[in-house]
């Protein structure tokens, strides 16, 4: 039996931030924090250094030492915050932490020199010093006799052009990077870099991008597709007008129909939302999900497909008929949880 497969196009992958970075004012980076979006740490890592990517951010210390065996003269950059404990890790490999905290600022000047960022608040209220208190940080830094590599903050609402939210960010952030003259300065996120070069900065950090995903919802996606996921049929019955499919009879046949169970399920990252109607896709045709999903196994009605259906064959989850943002929107979900749900047992295919 074939496992579910997931596909990652490498060249996709950088020819999206080669789109990104010719969109950025000046230097583009990559989030590559939770594996990579799910898609492989190391392998995007590489692909994206080897394009001529020298900026990853990342969650933990773990994935940026991960990120170390890949991208050797690559800047690193931490965004959970500081870590007394492991100051000497920082040292050792050449990972920036980004401070969030004043306190986390005054811990850090005190401790053996290396680089160092600051994150600042300027209105998501979920991680970062205040932008109110850019002055007090700047002098705490000028009296230690040390200079952020990088001023970050993070905008909420990218995503949605005409939200005013964008505009207020920008404008507090412009109050704070005066303090810090000498520092590279960085706000876009992936739609951040396409509300235009204003809000560039110095430096943008691209993600969902990066992945596929469309950084410009209700418009057509201007990135490369990167994944698809396909599973195999491991059985078609023929399910009688009033049997039900599935835990808890949730799913009634409401005449004769076809069934066919995919080997694929929420233990692969599927997830177990109810009253959404997804679909996959099988010799080119829509089935749709039926019943509760199963840890480790899915049904989905093929009466309809015109074609003969076997055991054996694939069937698309994500693909050139169903995108990444296809299968999100039909989830009630976003792009993003999709492909960080995806998990390690699923079979790896790298086009490189």
């Amino acid at each position: 039996m074939k496992e579910p497969t997931l596909t990652i196009n490498l060249k996709s992958l950088c020819r999206n931030w080669q789109i990104l970075n010719k969109l950025s004012s000046n230097l583009c980076g990559a989030a590559v924090k939770a594996n990579a979006y799910g898609l492989g740490i190391q392998k995007v890592s590489e692909s994206l250094y080897k394009t001529g990517c020298r900026h990853f951010f990342v969650a933990y210390l773990s994935e940026a030492l991960k990120v170390r065996t890949v991208a050797p003269k690559a800047e690193i950059y931490l965004l959970n915050g500081y870590h007394a404990g492991d100051h000497e890790n920082y040292i050792k490999h050449g990972i920036t932490p980004i401070l969030s905290s004043i306190e986390d600022l005054k811990n850090f000047v005190s401790k053996p020199q290396t680089t160092f960022a600051l994150q600042f608040d300027t209105g998501m209220n979920r991680l970062g010093i205040s932008w109110k208190k850019a002055d007090i940080a700047s002098k705490i830094c000028k009296k230690a006799g040390k200079t952020p590599t990088l001023i970050l903050s993070h905008f909420c609402s990218s995503e949605e052009p005409s939200n005013p939210k964008n505009t207020e960010q920008l404008n507090l952030f412009k109050e704070i990077t005066p303090y810090f003259p000498h520092s590279l300065h960085s706000l876009s996120n992936s739609s951040g870099i396409f509300l235009g070069a204003e809000n560039h900065f110095n430096l943008t950090r691209p993600g969902i991008a990066l992945y596929g995903g469309n950084p410009t919802p209700n418009t057509q996606n201007p990135m490369q597709q990167v994944v698809s996921l396909t599973a195999n049929i491991i059985q078609i019955q023929e399910v009688k007008k009033g049997e039900s499919v599935g835990y808890n009879s949730t799913w009634t046949a409401k005449k004769d129909s076809l069934i066919a169970t995919l080997s694929y399920g929420y233990a692969d990252g599927l997830l177990r939302q109810k009253g959404q109607t997804r679909y996959v896709y099988i010799k080119g045709q829509k089935a749709p999900l039926v019943g509760n999903i199963s840890m480790d196994l899915t049904c989905v009605d093929i009466t309809d497909i015109t074609e003969k259906v076997s055991t054996n064959d694939m069937a698309e989850i994500i693909g050139s008929h169903q995108t990444l943002e296809d299968h999100a929107n039909n989830s009630g979900t976003i792009s993003y949880e999709i492909l960080t749900s995806l998990e390690q047992r699923l079979i790896q295919k790298y086009i490189e």
